[in-house]
């Protein structure tokens, strides 16, 4: 985040006044060298300085009113209110009210303070002064922001910020806070101090920090080092679903597109991986940052000033396709963006609540927070977060818990420890996010113990035939979920048999996470696997629909698994005779065989065999026992 101090003089004379209107009001030239000597000052943020060359100007012509105004305007940079107010208040009586300037500058004034009620006076005042430099469309929405300041402000919402403390927070800027999805793990920015200091960069010098958690309490932050810190800038981060990579900004780097991209790692065990540039087509070369992660990984979305857009900076959003590779990205729309600027998206772990930062819409202070619910006819009005959490003040982001109760913002509050501070509050019922469950799934080896390494297959299905997408590494998998509901899980993987499980969401939501560990058998020769779902017709070889899911399982199995060649044996109970039982079980073992075939397995891996009665698994005596010994067994071979 760089800071970007504007001379709110100029700006007003670059946006409510023509050209010929720009002229300084005094004969003196001298003035006139003080006057741009000052502004010099102000723009390389040497204010000491800019007021005492302002005060010479006054001195030389009591009558400058741009140096008053300027002066005025050196003075708010520095939060010295009273003194701002008091020298354009002077202005305005000396130039008999009707100034619309000076009424403008004094209206701002009170709008970027908070005070709503007394700007509100003065934006209706510009209205009322016949002057055909004023741009009443700004004023007009000038107004409608004290209005809506002023509602705000007598409904506050009932929240307490509390401040992280000094182990995240310090007398530089922290911001962008981002938690993992473990919660054990807060990732944020924070501009450190140059070694040389440079007038271009007041505030530092943009780093990457990381505070863990132990016993509920946040532990000394501590820099994420190499090689994502560098001697530039890099900040504006999320991270996804699981952990293992993280987006962020970096600007100024020797393999970019534009001034700033969006940069990838990746993360496991040994740290962070060497960064890389995610290219084209999200990286052009313009202007690309502020990356936020879909739950799923597979939507990326981000802040660019790219052309196509609605305005200045719009939020974009790219997706994966089945290789992997992101797409060209698609603009937001008017539902979102607008004229002016849309910063730091935020997709909240429900993959649907986008929030976000606007200074294009109505709202209290120069950018407010928003929320825009993304539904499957598109996205819905934005709707402002209302007071406290937007204040006079820019408010620029903001991170919301799996569950909704929680958030985290960065602002400039009173009791903080200096600057930009890290905050956590409690979300109000009425703008809570619709909460979600993580689910981590894992898979380890049977015998070892261990993560299983190579290529692990996992399906996921539910009852509800609820969408579960879920990022995946090699050997465990998270996804979020609002259903509660049953999931059935089916694993596969090379010298490993297949397994499958089902799971059931309880009703509760208020518990974070749920991890679940699974465990895979090794392959040797002689195992056997009982084939739990495969069903035929009463004393027939004719399989039953609902054997389908259980043989695809199969399938995939085999398919992983090519050099290993199996027996599909059949076996029945006592009844009957001995003769019917044995051809009984050899057809059905060749339905199962003929079934493999017909889906792509190899004849040569398959060999088949009916065994009657004789291997029973169970006693013939109950009817318990003969349901257990009419069944379908798979045999390895050979691996």
């Amino acid at each position: 985040m760089q800071k970007i101090i504007l001379v709110f003089f100029l700006f007003f004379m670059l946006n409510f006044l023509p050209a010929q209107a720009q002229k300084l009001r005094t004969k003196s030239q001298r003035a006139i060298e003080y006057y741009k000597q000052a502004d010099t000052e102000i723009y390389d943020q040497r204010f000491a300085s800019a007021e005492n060359l302002l005060l010479e100007c006054i001195d030389i012509d009591s009558k400058f009113i741009d140096a008053y105004l300027l002066l005025a305007e050196v003075y708010r940079q520095q939060d010295k209110f009273t003194e701002a107010e008091n020298l354009y208040l002077k202005v305005l009586k000396s130039s008999g009210e009707k100034a619309p300037e000076v009424n403008f500058y004094i209206a701002d004034l009170y709008i970027s303070a908070g005070y709503y009620e007394k700007a509100l006076v003065y934006f209706e005042k510009i209205l009322t002064i016949s002057d055909l430099f004023i741009d009443k469309k700004k004023i007009n929405r000038q107004i409608e922001n004290c209005k809506f300041g002023i509602a705000q402000t007598k409904n506050p919402k009932p929240l307490d910020f509390i401040n992280l403390g000094s182990s995240i927070n310090s007398e530089f800027h922290e911001y962008r806070p981002i938690l993992t999805a473990n919660e054990q793990q807060l990732i944020f920015t924070v501009t450190v101090p140059l070694k040389v200091p440079d007038i271009r960069l007041p505030d530092g010098q943009e780093d990457f920090f990381i505070a863990m958690k132990e016993d509920g309490k946040w532990l000394k932050r501590k820099p994420l080092g190499v090689p994502l810190n560098t001697f530039d800038n890099e900040g504006a981060h999320t991270v996804s679903l699981t952990g293992k990579y993280l987006y962020y900004t970096a600007c100024n780097r020797p393999n970019s597109y534009g001034r700033c991209d969006i940069y990838a790692a990746k993360i496991d065990e040994n740290g962070y991986s060497a960064p890389y540039n995610i290219g084209i087509p999200v990286n052009t070369e313009h202007w690309e940052s502020q990356p936020s992660i879909s739950p799923d990984g597979n939507t990326l979305y981000f802040v660019s000033n790219r052309p196509g857009g609605l305005g200045g900076k719009d939020i974009w959003k790219s997706t994966k396709n089945a290789t992997g590779k992101w797409q060209e990205p698609v603009n937001l729309g008017a539902s979102v963006n607008t004229s002016a600027d849309e910063i730091n998206p935020f997709i909240h772990y429900n993959g649907s609540s986008l929030y976000f930062s606007t200074n294009g819409r109505v709202g209290m202070g120069e950018y407010d927070l928003y929320v825009a619910e993304i539904t499957e006819m598109g996205i819905n009005e934005p709707v402002n977060l209302g007071f406290p959490i937007n204040t006079h003040k820019s408010e620029t982001d903001i991170f919301i818990t799996p569950n909704g109760n929680s958030a985290f913002v960065s602002a400039n509050k009173p009791g903080g420890f200096g600057k930009i501070d890290i905050w956590f509050f409690e979300m109000p019922e009425l703008i809570k996010p619709k909460p979600v469950r993580l689910v981590f799934v894992s898979v380890f080896d049977q015998l070892t113990k261990q993560n299983i390494t190579g290529k692990t297959n996992l399906g996921i299905e539910t009852s509800t035939k609820e969408k579960i997408t879920a990022e995946k590494t090699t050997t465990s998998a998270c996804f979020t979920t609002q259903a509660n509901t049953t999931f059935e899980f089916s694993f596969t993987a090379p010298g490993y048999f297949s397994l499958k499980e089902n799971w059931t969401l309880k009703d509760s939501l208020n518990l974070l996470k749920t991890e679940l560990r699974y465990e895979l058998k090794p392959i040797k020769e002689g195992d056997e696997l009982l084939l739990k779902n495969v069903y035929f017709e009463t004393d027939l070889h004719v399989l039953k629909p609902e054997s389908t899911a259980e043989l695809m399982n199969l399938v995939l199995f085999l398919k992983e698994n090519s050099s290993v060649t199996v027996e599909i044996s059949g076996h029945t109970d006592n009844s009957g005779t001995e003769k019917h039982n044995l051809e009984l079980s050899k057809n059905r073992a060749k339905s199962v065989v003929d079934f493999l075939v017909a889906n792509g397995i190899k004849a040569g891996q398959l060999k088949f065999a009916g065994y009657g009665s004789s291997k029973p698994a169970a006693s013939n005596e109950t009817a318990d026992g003969k349901a257990l010994n009419r069944r379908t067994i798979m045999t390895i071979l050979s691996k």
